[in-house]
């Protein structure tokens, strides 16, 4: 009988820890190439910095056989290439009599990543697609020529019709069922079939902020735009299929899946559970870009010079998170990566009052 060490016995073999040790394990090796400019005069100020980051042995976690006892092991390998582009203008406009200020200012990033060198191998590296303790499998995926962000899947092309009944067969469905792109031909649905999706991590950032001044009173704003970024909406899956624990359907959208007499092309039947292909298909993964007004505020400062009694005194209202323009069908498109039921919170609005005063 083996002894119990760390994680425990698994199918007779002794668990001994979650990470082997790999003593030939050391730092990475990075070159970085960096470009910056900065000018303006007393009616803007602007910087502009561009950049190329070359990384060598990057720190990866590899799977390791169960028969090992151990999950992982963090191995040196591949070349990664980050370039990009950063860049922020700030305005100052006044008028003659200084009574009027206006300062606008717009920021922006770009940020391409690509893995250069990987031995021609594939990983696997986000830890599946888990849904009420069921894991669906990975859409995260690393190869040469991508980004190390990237996301593979499926193609849903639609639902299965009632017309199709004979030709959904032949994948192992029935009409109501979704539909994917059979891509190498094969008539089988499986990893041959995965294509490239998307990355998670935006290409692009950017912001507007404004600040307008008038005698005593403040008002001000700050926009951001997050853009091309992928989100891998388990939610979509857990609040639309039949609950795996409960089983009941949660989401509205749920009304309007497929049936005979309601032949939807988007929702499908959900008289099933769900299955591999649609957790890790762009059904299921979504453009999470999105434009956010973040915070708009405004103030109001007392003219205190004649006062005995206040140094200072100010009044202001200000807002959080008012309103996000986005394609996403989650609850808030600013999530990294996955959105689990971790993230089932809506994203909170608030709204201050207050004063500032001195005596």
């Amino acid at each position: 009988t083996p002894v119990h060490v760390g994680g425990g016995v698994q199918s007779g073999i002794t668990n001994v820890g979650t990470y082997k040790p790999n003593p030939d394990l050391h730092w990475e090796e990075s070159k970085t190439f960096n470009v910056a400019l900065e000018f303006g005069n007393k009616h803007f100020y602007a910087e502009i910095d561009v950049y190329n980051k070359r990384t060598e042995e990057l720190l990866l976690d590899r799977n390791l056989p169960s028969e090992t006892g151990f999950q992982f092991t963090t191995v040196n390998k591949g070349v990664m290439e980050n370039k990009g582009i950063e860049g922020k203008v700030n305005f100052y406009f006044r008028s003659s009599d200084n009574k009027l200020r206006w300062t606008p200012g717009v920021l922006f990033s770009s940020n391409k990543n690509k893995i250069l060198d990987f031995d021609n191998d594939i990983l696997n590296y986000d830890g599946g697609n888990w849904i009420q303790n069921v894991n669906y499998g990975n859409t995260g995926i690393r190869q040469e020529g991508y980004s190390a962000n990237a996301q593979w899947g499926y193609d849903f092309i639609g639902i299965w019709q009632s017309n199709e009944a004979a030709e959904a067969t032949v994948y192992g469905a029935v009409p109501g069922d979704p539909k994917f792109a059979d891509i190498n031909g094969d008539e089988i649905i499986d990893n041959n079939d995965l294509k490239y999706l998307g990355d998670t991590n935006p290409t692009y950032t950017g912001g507007f902020s404004s600040k307008l001044n008038y005698k005593n009173f403040e008002f001000s704003f700050f926009v951001e735009g997050v853009f091309d970024k992928l989100v891998v909406n388990n939610n979509r899956i857990l609040l639309m299929y039949p609950n795996l624990m409960f089983g009941k359907n949660l989401s509205k959208d749920a009304l309007d899946r497929w049936t005979a007499s309601n032949p939807s092309n988007t929702i499908p039947s959900l008289t099933s559970l769900p299955t591999e292909q649609i957790v890790r298909s762009d059904w299921a993964m979504e453009d999470a870009s999105f434009v956010r007004l973040r915070e708009v505020a405004f103030s109001y400062t007392f003219d205190v010079e004649k006062s005995s009694t206040f140094k200072n005194l100010k009044v202001f209202c200000s807002a959080t998170n008012i309103f996000t323009i986005t394609n996403y069908s989650g609850l808030n498109p600013d999530v990294l990566g996955k959105d689990t039921s971790w993230n089932l919170q809506p994203y909170s609005r608030t709204f201050t009052l207050g004063f500032n005063a001195s005596f």
